[in-house]
């Protein structure tokens, strides 16, 4: 993270190139830094980011953009997640523009969308008081960015901090499992199940060797499509049957994250010390 010179926060989502802004990414997707920054509140952590997005995107969203981009913060020591998109309370609800057959059917456009966006990393997220160290990323439907390791300052401000409600681990089941794909370089790697009507999520990935037994090295998140709802369970060490060999496991995406009952699409990943994985689609009734 960069600590050379301080960015002046003038609220928690911003939308205008800084002197910190990376440029705009050449292929669809979104980027961003890490930079010290100052608010009101006192210390923060600020991320210049910048996105170029076309099709479906633009379909599902139009201008929204980019306010549905999801911002995840997991803190390394506690294992919490802090998830939360930016759209602020004086926006309407973000929605859903067309629909999935609607958006698949579309012809691929070569036009796209891009601009800059700022974020106070701490405010929106509401982080806790504590200095501490996060792993940070942006997520959007099926497309995620790459994850920054970030060190935020302590501010008393800041109070408890409000991470999202996790999921029990008990959720997820680890034992040898055949339609388990196989995992490369230490990555999480995720395959639906391939039963009709079956929204099982097999996943496999080798765990590094962890120095406390306590110490989480598996984060599995679900997000709603339409609905928005956003979900996560941790794994620590010792949950794992064996720390050094690769593991299977498999659970159910809508333990994860719960849905109104209106057909949509489900995203789920994982997070280890390798990185975040590629994103799951997968149907929910």
């Amino acid at each position: 993270m960069e600590n050379n010179s301080q960015l002046k926060v003038p609220e928690t989502v911003w939308y205008e190139a800084t002197s910190r802004s990376p440029d705009i990414p050449q292929q669809p997707g979104f980027v961003f830094r890490a930079v010290q920054a100052t608010s009101e509140s006192g210390p923060t952590v600020a991320l210049a980011a910048a996105y170029r997005l076309g099709s479906p995107f633009t379909d599902y969203y139009g201008g929204q953009l980019p306010r549905p981009i999801w911002v995840v913060a997991v803190d390394e020591g506690s294992g919490s997640v802090y998830q939360a998109d930016m759209n602020s309370p004086d926006h309407p609800p973000i929605v859903l523009e067309v629909s999935d057959q609607d958006a698949e059917s579309a012809m691929p456009g070569w036009s796209y969308e891009s601009a800059h966006f700022n974020v106070d990393l701490a405010a929106l997220l509401g982080l806790p008081e504590q200095s501490g160290r996060y792993r940070v990323f942006l997520w959007l439907d099926d497309l995620t960015s790459s994850v920054a390791a970030v060190n935020v300052p302590a501010n008393p401000a800041r109070g408890k901090g409000r991470p999202v409600a996790s999921q029990p681990s008990k959720l997820v089941q680890f034992g040898p499992d055949p339609a388990a794909p196989k995992p490369k370089s230490g990555e999480v790697a995720l395959v639906v199940s391939s039963e009709p009507d079956d929204i099982s999520v097999h996943g496999a990935w080798t765990p590094e060797k962890a120095v406390d037994p306590n110490q989480v090295v598996l984060w599995l998140m679900a997000a709603s499509h339409r609905d928005r709802t956003f979900g996560w369970v941790a794994i620590r060490a010792d949950e794992l049957p064996d720390t050094v060999a690769a593991q299977s496991f498999r659970f159910n995406a809508l333990d994860l994250v719960k849905t109104s009952g209106i057909a949509q699409k489900v995203f789920v990943s994982g997070l280890s010390s390798k990185g975040v994985s590629k994103v799951l689609v997968i149907g929910a009734p």
